[in-house]
């Protein structure tokens, strides 16, 4: 869509694909005010708009949505810019509109998905959450029995008991991360964008399926370069990403000797300017027909599986400019790489 109108909104002129969307003539939209036509909660926004093209002579680039005449509503991509006159006043406004609905959709989908496979996740972890919230619950319970035992004594010690009190703040500090740690992971929200330890995250992680590893009798080794710099990324979706490899992995050995279910986390600086994550098991490896297809949305190697692990991970890691792929390991199992860049990514992206 393409429109022109004055600084008090009055329309100049409007393209047919304008003439379409308000359902009107051409000769029945000049002269109306752009304001009139529009749902009232726009109206700030667009003289907003209009305030700082003339103010500062640059363009504004803006999404929104419109109500369109079937009832839906669709979402619009302006590109707004002023006309000038010789004395380089604007006298006129031009906005260039694009249909962004089905991208916006889509974008919805994706996060509803990503969402959902995080929610999997957590239902997969529900033992090893109950640890971790009721290790330091149990500690602060066993702490509080021992200092009502003292306080019966003839002589209570109090350093004793001072020790007793720190323990049980401590524990309280360790059972509230634990919990905001899952609700972050478990929250619905938009990816957020924040410096990252990629060690320090992984390390993270480690911790979270700790109590599952040992359950399983999983020896988690790891191998972590020194080199890498702090990186830009989504924090909660980063570890949503290696929760999955470090569970698939884990699942592939379900089957394997005790003595041979070692899962391998190595971090590594690549000569193309990214951080390179792997992710390695000893369990059933995967088919040569089965590598072009693990990524793929609900294709799954495991016979319970949803097939949105995978799927998910290589959606978050392409948000975040990287790439992943597989490899079958000559001596057994399967390994997941993934590459993440430095620097600030969005700035090279904007584009």
């Amino acid at each position: 869509m393409v429109s022109r109108f004055l600084p008090d909104t009055t329309v100049t002129f409007v393209n047919k694909a304008c003439c379409g969307f308000f359902e009107k003539k051409r000769e029945e939209l000049i002269g109306r005010k752009l304001l009139d036509l529009l749902p009232s909660e726009l109206h700030a926004k667009i003289s907003a708009d209009i305030a700082v093209i003339i103010a500062e002579k640059r363009p504004v680039i803006c999404e929104h949505s419109l109500p369109r005449s079937d009832g839906s509503t669709g979402w619009y991509h302006w590109t707004k810019y002023g006309i000038t006159n010789a004395d380089g006043r604007v006298i006129e406004i031009q906005a260039i509109g694009n249909d962004v609905t089905d991208r916006k959709r889509a974008e919805e989908a994706g996060e509803k998905l990503i969402h959902a496979s995080r929610l999997a996740v957590v239902g997969e972890l529900t033992a090893m959450i109950a640890h971790e919230v009721n290790q330091p619950l149990n500690a602060i319970l066993n702490n509080s029995e021992v200092a009502e035992t003292f306080f019966d004594l003839e002589n209570i010690p109090l350093n004793e008991i001072r020790s007793i009190i720190a323990d049980i703040r401590n524990d309280s500090i360790r059972a509230c991360k634990a919990v905001g740690r899952i609700r972050d992971f478990a929250q619905k929200r938009k990816m957020q964008v924040q410096t990252v330890d990629i060690n320090g995250l992984i390390k993270d992680v480690v911790k979270i399926v700790s109590a599952d590893a040992l359950r399983r009798h999983v020896q988690i080794r790891m191998d972590f370069s020194a080199t890498l710099p702090v990186m830009l990324g989504d924090p909660v979706r980063l570890q949503q990403v290696l929760l999955n490899l470090i569970l698939n992995g884990m699942d592939a050995m379900n089957d394997v000797d005790e003595r041979r279910r070692i899962l391998s986390l190595q971090t590594q600086r690549g000569d193309d300017g990214h951080a390179i994550v792997t992710v390695r098991d000893s369990g059933h490896g995967l088919s040569t027909d089965a590598l072009p297809q693990i990524f793929e949305s609900f294709y799954s190697t495991k016979a319970d599986g949803m097939g949105l692990g995978l799927s998910v991970a290589r959606s978050i890691v392409e948000d975040h400019h990287g790439r992943i792929w597989a490899d079958t390991n000559s001596d057994g199992g399967a390994t997941i790489h993934f590459a993440l860049p430095f620097g600030d990514w969005r700035q090279d992206y904007s584009t």
